[in-house]
């Protein structure tokens, strides 16, 4: 078994460098 930790921010206290990355829906790949 594998261990994967991701973090998360709360919304209101995003670092600098994530600040302003457009969210998107996990898993989409814009296959159309």
């Amino acid at each position: 078994l594998a261990h994967v930790d991701f973090p998360s921010w709360d919304p209101n206290d995003l670092p600098p460098h994530l600040a302003g990355t457009p969210a998107i829906k996990p898993g989409s790949r814009g296959l159309a």
